[in-house]
């Protein structure tokens, strides 16, 4: 008996472990979401009554660690980089430690520099 009680009960368990793991984390991918362009980012000689840049959704791949509007996060800042357009593609595609390769595409990539250029 008591051994059928134990049955159930791990199987009881599993089940509802295994639900909450198919319905995941809504709050994760939520802070996946890139957010809205402030004021200050408006294209160049542009004023906050222009249209406002809009920061790429494959941004969304690389906010967690470079911060949620580009400045850091304790990784390098990507807002304002001086890098070349040659130099940021080639760190995208190769990684740099911790850094992973191809996070996102090489079209993608330009998108992100033209959006981080300094201007």
């Amino acid at each position: 008996m008591l051994l059928k009680k134990t049955f159930l009960f791990v199987s009881a368990t599993c089940v509802l472990v295994s639900a909450f793991i198919a319905c995941g984390d809504d709050k994760k991918e939520a802070d996946k979401t890139p957010p809205a362009a402030t004021p200050a980012a408006t294209a160049k000689g542009g004023t906050s009554s222009d249209t406002a840049k809009t920061l790429p959704a494959s941004y969304a791949v690389c906010a967690d660690c470079h911060g949620a509007d580009g400045k850091g996060g304790g990784y390098p800042e990507l807002k304002g980089t001086t890098l070349s357009e040659a130099e940021f593609l080639a760190i995208v595609k190769t990684g740099k430690p911790p850094m992973g390769a191809n996070l996102v595409t090489q079209a993608e990539a330009k998108e992100l520099w033209n959006y981080f250029k300094k201007e």
